[in-house]
């Protein structure tokens, strides 16, 4: 018999996964049924390495413990799973033997909003307080949670650097990293802070609140990760410039929104290379904002996209995580660019592009961080 708390990681490790993916996917789908079934078999193995009958898990501050023992959620992509327990006033999670695939079914759904949440007999849960509402499908407006900490003339000066671009891209670098840390730390100061913003008339202006939204939903994304500081701080910057490829595309190709034609299109699939060139030894640019602006088209499943790459490439946590909250943006919210689809709709786009086009677990998880902060129900 051993109490090592490492063994029980790989449970904490399946239920947070399942949970992500059961927010994309409806109980009866196959990959949530996969899910749970690993759910269940990896509690067995733990339980029968450990020589135990149930294994525990605590929530004291924010901190995941096993056995007493803190498991430094925040070094693993454990911080979402924490955050979800946390939300729902759950600080005990006891796993028994026995536990079957209907009863992990049901604490995943409970945890996604798609159930009850309560205890079962082999799972117990403990100090559950569930706010009431009747909230039980996806809602399509864009949820507004807080302050950027950013005045009108702050975003003036933003977007007059965002699209100085075009010709000074030295100087205005430095302005949208002054932008960038006040966005973390308006962060810092509340888990509410993030406030999309309206779409604006122009084709650059339109560009301009995409970027910002993007890096905004970005930076909610890696914080519910765990990642803080300098690191939160310059994947927050390269989301802000993705995009900034398509400054250097001729202006009526910017005015196409989405309805390009097919020389258009052609010309719209280089934005990922110019941007990365022109990014590419810039000063005060950090190296990642190079890797999101030439990455955030590539699949996840490594299969053909845009750009082509001179050798085969994953995209990296950065590079996805820009394209979630660049697929939200652009799908659901239609407000950075033409043409939102709406919540449902959305829902299926990304049913079929999680696992393909986009890290299953990072849309999962991009759910839950939204539904986390506006109690929003995924059916």
């Amino acid at each position: 018999m051993t109490n090592d708390p490492a063994q029980a990681l790989p449970v904490l490790h399946s239920l947070s996964s399942a949970v992500a993916i059961r927010a994309i996917y409806p109980s009866n789908h196959p990959r949530v049924e996969e899910a749970v079934d690993r759910l269940v078999e990896t509690l067995q193995t733990c339980l029968r390495e450990r020589g135990a009958d149930e294994v525990t898990f605590l929530i004291i501050d924010s901190e995941l413990l096993v056995d007493q023992r803190p498991t430094r959620a925040h070094m693993t992509n454990l911080a979402a799973l924490v955050r979800t327990l946390s939300a729902n006033g759950i600080e005990r999670v006891s796993l028994a033997a026995g536990a079957d695939a209907e009863e992990c079914q049901r604490l995943v759904g409970g945890l996604t909003g798609t159930g009850e949440l309560d205890s079962s007999p082999h799972v117990l849960l403990g100090r559950i307080q569930i706010e009431d509402g009747d909230g039980d499908s996806a809602q399509e407006a864009l949820p507004r949670l807080g302050s950027t900490g950013l005045s009108e003339d702050d975003l003036d000066r933003a977007e007059d650097s965002f699209l100085r671009f075009r010709s000074d891209s030295k100087g205005s670098i430095e302005q949208l990293d002054r932008v960038l840390w006040r966005f973390v730390e308006g962060m810092d100061k509340s888990s509410r802070s993030l406030l999309l913003l309206s779409p604006m008339k122009g084709a650059d202006q339109r560009l301009f609140v995409h970027s910002i939204n993007v890096s905004l939903l970005t930076l909610a994304q890696a914080r519910g990760l765990g990642i803080e500081g300098q690191a939160l701080h310059d994947i927050g910057l390269a989301a802000l410039l993705h995009d900034i490829g398509k400054l250097s595309l001729p202006m009526e190709t910017l005015h196409a929104g989405q309805r390009y034609t097919d020389r258009e299109w052609e010309l719209v699939k280089q934005h990922p290379e110019l941007g990365a060139a022109q990014l590419c030894g810039l000063p005060g640019a950090p190296p990642l904002t190079v890797v999101v602006a030439y990455e955030h088209h590539l699949r996840w499943d490594g299969l053909p996209s845009f750009p082509t790459p001179a050798m085969p490439r994953l995209p990296s946590v950065a590079s996805q995580l820009t394209a979630v909250a660049d697929t939200y943006d652009v799908m659901i919210a239609g407000r950075g660019l033409a043409g939102g689809v709406g919540g449902k709709a959305a829902l299926e786009v990304w049913e079929e592009r999680a696992g393909t086009y986009l890290d299953p677990f990072l849309v999962g998880n991009f759910l839950m961080t939204l539904s986390d902060v506006e109690r929003v129900g995924v059916a």
